[in-house]
């Protein structure tokens, strides 16, 4: 078993310089999640050059791939990450904050979580695989998964999606760290989530009354997610960034504004219970500045399930294999860059952050060195890491386990540009190369001894039983609450029927009532207008009638003296004059519109015609 092993491990070290030129070209050139188009061609080209089967766009992801050789089983994969983080532009082998020089404008992103030296190291392991399978000449398969996103995109959740890691009997990976060590535990699971607050947008001094800010939205979501931090459990984490606050003028009411946030918790389902208080605060903010939003899902990944068969086997070769060894330059280079943070004293080990006494014994072999230049014990403790990744997806569908190599000084925080500039440093050139060793070690001894795989596998489904009893349990519970709560809704939706059908009577009684009401005081109200009416057309025609017959009176007194010149004829005249005046007025009087209609409607015509006669 030595002798496979030590082919696997010459072959890494005849590919030392190609594997330091991948791992440095792609923290020169680093690129944000599923924009890794660069670093995935780089990959494609130097796998297919080395005798792999390589194919692009796995699961329909443009900067993913897998590069497989072998055939049968076993089928062992091996996990590659490359992709960049932003704002963390860095030079290398620098112990001052310096962004790279890039002679243009490329990015302002870098590689401070080390992908760079995981994507090179995870390389050169299937390099050292392949060459000890030519070698065997038995069945097996090595497969190296290109996997973008995982700082945002999750890749390998979606190749869980697809079933990618149910075809495989077990995956390795490993990842930059201040220590060298397995990792053990669990992690957080993760949602990442994008708000987009809409609102209107107005001069904010001239008429600001007509403006409606996403902004503010934005800002009190965010305030509410603080208040939410007193009331969640002790292991969830909520972070959030502003990517778009709506522009770059104050007195422009923002009219969008969009914020991402990334949601953390110890179990998916507890994740999910989070975030949907994380929604709720996002629907109080569009209510309280009467703006809307729209909620993209970004992704998701699940915590991680641990190995103890794998990680046992991975102490084992790592602890054949030691460490990586520093020079003089690479150590007073880390001595530099331990005093730029405040966390480099701090105990090295997940086992420290749990176990008082692990960290003592840790601390005593660290010695107070900025490198940490040994291997610390297998915990074999509960553990837990309060981060996330997409390792996690692949853990709950095939045994998986992996290891952290010192890529930077003790302390130095992940996603600085302390750790960029140590990713970009032969420090962590040595780290990529070395985990390369002890992954495909590893690999090597599942090949060789079918029982390591079986009792991987044993735990594997023994843990995936377990979880599916608890999940059924969890299914059960729900679906009683369900039931009880679809019969609670049922008998309160009957009551409601009640409640609403005698609201109905009650408003169709009072609605009669009052129609009744007002139809008894609207005829009233017309009749009293048709009897003011009527006596004022009959006292119209009263008076008409009486001008008739004055008129008559004048005009029969005027025929009867106008021949006798006994009396004066000026008062003949003048009656003659009367008359014809009264005939002018009665003439007007029968030509008018409202006389003839009350002439019309009460039958006054023969009364008229008469009195003309």
């Amino acid at each position: 078993m030595e002798k496979y092993k030590q082919i696997a491990i010459e072959a890494i070290e005849e590919k030392k310089e190609l594997i330091e030129h991948v791992a440095d070209e792609i923290w020169a050139h680093p690129e944000l999640s599923l924009q890794e188009f660069r670093s995935c061609q780089l990959y494609c080209d130097v796998l297919a050059k080395e005798g792999f089967r390589v194919e692009k766009g796995t699961c329909g992801i443009g900067t993913a791939f897998t590069a497989a050789y072998g055939s049968g089983r076993p089928v062992i994969g091996i996990l590659a990450e490359y992709d960049a983080l932003s704002g963390l532009s860095q030079k290398a082998f620098s112990a001052v904050k310096q962004p790279r020089d890039t002679g243009d404008t490329e990015s302002d992103c870098g590689h401070g979580c080390g992908h760079n030296l995981l994507g090179a190291g995870a390389m050169a392991a299937a390099i050292g695989v392949k060459k000890f399978l030519e070698e065997w000449g038995s069945e097996g398969t090595v497969i190296l998964f290109g996997c973008p996103g995982e700082e945002g995109g999750a890749a390998k959740a979606f190749f869980a999606r697809d079933g990618l890691w149910k075809t495989i009997d077990a995956a390795l990976t490993w990842h930059p760290d201040d220590a060298n060590e397995v990792a053990v535990g669990t992690t957080n699971a993760c949602i990442q989530v994008q708000y987009t607050f809409h609102g209107l947008a107005s001069h904010a001094s001239a008429a600001p009354e007509y403006g409606r800010s996403a902004l503010d939205a934005v800002e009190l979501m965010n305030i509410g997610v603080q208040f939410l931090r007193e009331h969640m459990s002790d292991r969830a984490r909520v972070h959030y960034a502003i990517t778009d606050a709506g522009g770059r003028s104050p007195n422009v009411v923002q009219s969008e504004a969009t914020v991402l946030y990334m949601v953390r918790s110890d179990k998916v389902a507890e994740a999910v219970k989070l975030q949907e208080r994380v929604d709720r605060i996002a629907e109080g903010a569009a209510l309280m500045t009467e703006t809307s939003y729209d909620r993209k899902f970004i992704d998701g990944l699940a915590e991680t399930v641990p190995n103890h068969t794998l990680e046992k086997l991975l102490y084992r070769n790592f602890e054949a294999l030691g460490v990586p060894h520093y020079t003089i330059e690479e150590t007073a280079f880390a001595d530099e860059l331990i005093e730029t943070y405040p966390s480099g004293d701090l105990a090295p080990g997940l086992g420290s952050a749990v176990n008082e006494e692990y960290a003592r014994k840790a601390q005593e072999m660290r010695a107070a060195g900025s490198l940490n230049d040994f291997l610390l014990p297998l915990y074999e403790g509960d553990c837990f890491r309060p981060g996330s990744t997409d390792v996690g997806d692949v853990s709950w569908l095939t045994p998986t386990a992996q290891i952290h190599v010192a890529a930077w000084p003790n302390g130095c925080p992940g996603h600085s540009w302390q750790s960029t500039a140590s990713a970009g440093s032969s420090i962590g050139r040595k780290a990529a190369v070395h985990a390369g060793k002890v992954l495909a070690a590893t690999v090597v001894d599942l090949f060789l001894d079918g029982q390591l795989l079986k009792e991987a596998k044993k735990e594997y489904n023994h843990i995936n039983r377990k979880s599916d009893i608890n999940l059924k349990s969890e299914l059960k519970k729900s679906e009683e609450n369900y039931n009880f709560e679809i019969k609670k809704l049922k008998e309160n939706w009957e009551k409601e029927k009640l409640k609403i059908k005698e609201k109905y009577n009650n408003i169709k009684e009072n609605d009669r009532n009052n129609y009744k009401i007002k139809i008894d005081s609207l005829e009233k109200n017309y009749k009293n207008e048709i009897q003011n009416e009527t006596q004022l057309i009959e006292e119209k025609i009263k008076h008409f009638s009486e001008l008739v017959k004055i008129n008559q009176i004048l005009y029969n007194t005027y025929n009867k003296y106008k021949e006798n010149y006994y009396y004066n004829k000026n008062i003949i005249n003048l009656l003659l004059n009367y008359y014809e005046k009264g005939n002018n007025i009665i003439n007007d009087i029968l030509n008018n519109n409202e006389f003839i209609e009350a002439k019309n409607q009460k039958n006054y015509d023969n009364n008229i015609k008469n009195d003309e006669n």
